[in-house]
This record gives structure tokens, C-alpha cells and sequence, in this order.
């Protein structure tokens, strides 16, 4: 029973946002100078993804980049996982559940990392659980497609380009959509980092806003298109990736399956693609 209810749901969120993706006006793409590009490795099996968006805006005050705008934006990256889960997004074809208990699952236990700031956690205005599930809507069964595990935020300052960069990161750890594979790299110092010998990938945001001079505004060819000429002109900058991700629905088996390769550049990647260009509409509407 509950195959068949998948089917024909994930039959209805194919049609769905087919639909939506023809609606999708190309001027409004246009504004948002929204850019992506998407590929799987076939001797890997790892999926990598870059979706970029561009906008600008005129400021008179003399900060850049202040101190709340960081804040927002750790929180709008933070938020991803019920922005997923929205009905606005999905058509309410999937929810999002937040902090799951599951103590089973190593890969979703709590880093007991002995040098971790208490005192910076403290000081975090957040109010987001750790760990989310993305998953059907369905009363008493939980099938979980995705789940996603802590978020880490970096504050970077380019003082010679006068700019700001946030990256967050959150990583994948489990979910029908995803395929475990053994990292080396987390593997081999596992003690220091609090982290499990396998991995799922992550997904990476990175906002930059940087102040644009007369020569730096025509070597962009025409990617950032400000209204303004007086005051200094400031460009923003989102950039999204998956990074490292194995999609159950490209098979377990290497080198890959061509159908099942082609099943998940056809369905999954025009999907994750379309979610995340509302993303990035969102995204800069919050900021503005």
C-alpha cells in the first residue's frame, strides 16, 4: 500500500512541477540572473550541482553588510529544510519533520566535541532544531526521503574587495534518496572532527555582497544591471552546491546504470534545479 501511495505521489509532484517550471516566467529569471548547471560522475556515482544568482542595489550608508544582514542570512540558509517542506514549494506533497529522536542511527547522534564554544551557542539568536526529515505527508508512517543533520557557518571579510562572504553548510545524512559511501577524508580523522565514517554529501550556501566599481561593473558583462548610477552600488551574489551527494535513484552499482543515470538527470535534477531557484527568489527577497 504504501509503494503505491509513493508512486503515484512522486507521479503527481513530477506533473506538478513540470507545469510549474513552464509557467515560470523568463523574465523573472532574468532579474534573478539565475544560473545553474548539474552533473553525476559516472564512475563515482557522486551528483554535483551549482545554482548562482545575482542582484544589486544602491546603498547610501556607509557599513557594508552589517551585522543583522549576516544574521539573516544564516537563518534563511538554516530555514532550507522547512522552506523544502513548504506547501508553497512542493504543493504540499512533502512536510518536514524537525528534531528527530533517533539514537540508533549514529550518523544523526550529537557531536560531543569538547572544544565547542559554549559560550558562541549562546550568543546565537537561531531558534532551529539540529536535524530535519523531509517526508510524506502521511498520519502514522514516516517515510523519509531526505534528512538532513547540524548546520556550520563561516563569516569571511575581503578587505580588497570590499565584501563579505557567509557560507553555511549543511550536511546530508540520510533519507531514501540518498546512498551512504565511505569517506576517506572524514574517515581518517574521525576523533577530531566528531563525525561518522560514512557520508550522504551536503549542500553548501554562499551569500557575497561586495561594493561594484565602474570597471568592475563592465567586466561582469552585463550579470549585474543596476538602476542607479549615484551612491555606491553594492552586488549580492547566492551561490548554492551539492557536494558529493549519491542519489539512490542513479543505483548503488558502478560505473553506473545508463537508464538509472537517465531517470535521475530527467526527474531529480529539473526538480532540485526548480526548488532551488525559488530558493534563490526567496532568499533575496528577504534580504532586500
Amino acid at each position: 500500500m504504501i509503494p503505491l501511495m509513493a508512486r503515484s505521489s512522486l507521479a503527481y509532484f513530477v506533473l506538478a512541477v513540470t507545469i510549474a517550471i513552464m509557467q515560470c516566467s523568463s523574465e523573472t529569471i532574468d532579474r534573478l540572473n539565475y544560473q545553474w548547471e548539474a552533473s553525476i560522475d559516472n564512475k563515482t556515482g557522486l551528483a554535483s550541482s551549482k545554482e548562482t544568482s545575482y542582484a544589486s542595489f544602491l546603498q547610501n550608508e556607509k557599513k557594508l553588510f552589517k551585522n543583522h544582514q549576516k544574521i539573516k542570512a544564516e537563518e534563511v540558509f538554516v530555514k532550507y529544510p522547512q522552506f523544502l517542506g513548504s506547501k508553497e514549494v512542493l504543493f504540499g506533497l512533502l512536510t518536514t519533520r524537525s528534531d528527530i529522536p533517533d539514537d540508533s542511527d549514529n550518523e544523526l547522534k550529537k557531536c560531543k566535541d569538547e572544544k565547542t564554544d559554549v559560550k558562541e551557542k549562546q550568543k546565537s539568536k537561531l531558534c532551529n532544531n539540529d536535524y530535519h526529515e523531509i517526508c510524506l505527508p502521511i498520519p502514522f508512517v514516516t517515510i523519509p526521503f531526505l534528512k538532513f543533520g547540524r548546520h556550520k557557518t563561516k563569516f569571511r571579510s575581503r578587505m580588497k574587495q570590499k565584501g563579505r562572504v557567509v557560507t553555511t553548510d549543511i550536511p546530508i545524512v540520510g533519507g531514501l534518496l540518498t546512498c551512504s559511501y565511505p569517506d576517506k577524508q572524514n574517515s581518517t580523522s574521525r576523533k577530531k572532527h566528531c563525525m561518522t565514517e560514512f557520508s550522504h554529501g551536503k549542500l553548501r550556501f554562499k551569500y557575497t555582497q561586495q561594493e561594484l566599481l565602474p570597471s568592475l561593473i563592465q567586466r561582469m558583462h552585463g550579470k549585474v544591471k543596476p538602476t542607479c548610477s549615484p551612491g555606491r552600488i553594492i552586488a549580492s551574489k547566492l551561490q548554492t552546491q551539492i557536494i558529493d551527494y549519491r542519489p539512490s535513484l542513479a543505483g548503488e552499482g558502478l560505473p553506473l546504470n545508463p537508464m538509472r543515470k537517465m531517470l535521475y538527470l530527467s526527474l531529480q535534477r529539473p526538480t532540485h534545479a526548480y526548488v532551488m531557484w525559488r530558493f534563490h527568489k526567496y532568499f533575496h527577497e528577504q534580504l532586500a
